[in-house]
């Protein structure tokens, strides 16, 4: 009797349980110098470096700001004013004709600066004159006109010998001498002052040969009192 055999694909029911390990197949490590080939290639190569994708941030936009002015420095701040009645830098007037022609002078120098015309230069003098004075110089036709040559001329013409360019004369000079003669002298302080009025007067008539040095010098000691006379002699 034969038998047939017939082969089957199906494994086994022991197959089946059978368990069988797959074998570890290690992954393969670099060695040391290939690694650092690879990073040489690297370094000298930088287009072989994948770099991370940067994405570009924009500033956020400013705030619409209205245009910023300049400051403006005040014009008041930088222009010259007329000092005040009675302030330290007014010009000042005594009354006496000697100081006469500086005061009109100090007005006209302030009256420039501060771009006065005729009848403002005119309106300064009278604030800043005496009161005295005033209540003279108001009366002046010209006073309230725009003429500032005629205004000062009728003012010098109510003071005699206000011109800064006046002459003394031999006459003049032997008054101061009687005079400071008779008021004895006590300081240096008074024999400079006699000194400085001397000199004043005598220049005009020594310059002009009317007075000579000699005689010049004979007024001069007996302007000085007797008794300080004597001790400078």
């Amino acid at each position: 009797m034969e038998t047939s055999l017939t082969l089957s694909c199906e494994p086994s029911p022991e197959r089946q349980s059978l368990f069988i390990p797959t074998p570890f197949i290690p992954t393969p490590v670099p060695s040391p110098h290939k690694r650092i080939v690879n990073l040489l290639l690297t370094v000298l190569n930088p287009a072989l470096v994948t770099l991370p994708t940067v994405v570009a941030l924009h500033p956020p936009a400013p705030f619409p700001t209205s245009k910023r002015q300049p400051a403006l420095t005040s014009k008041m701040s930088s222009v010259f004013r007329m000092p005040l009645r009675g302030a330290e830098s007014a010009p000042k007037f005594d009354g006496t004709p000697a100081r006469l022609v500086p005061y009109f002078e100090e007005i006209e120098i302030l009256a420039r600066y501060t771009s006065l015309d005729a009848i403002q230069t005119i309106k300064a003098v009278l604030r800043y004159a005496p009161t005295s004075e005033l209540e003279i110089w108001v009366l002046l036709p010209s006073a309230t006109r725009q003429d500032w040559d005629k205004f000062i001329k009728e003012v010098k013409a109510m003071y005699p010998g206000c011109e800064s360019d006046r002459h003394f004369s031999c006459a003049d000079l032997e008054n101061l001498c009687s005079k400071n003669a008779r008021i004895p002298m006590c300081s240096q302080e008074e024999l400079g002052q006699y000194y400085r009025e001397f000199f004043k007067i005598s220049q005009h008539p020594i310059t002009n040969k009317r007075l000579a040095d000699l005689e010049r010098d004979r007024l001069f000691l007996e302007g000085i009192h007797a008794t300080a006379n004597t001790a400078i002699k």
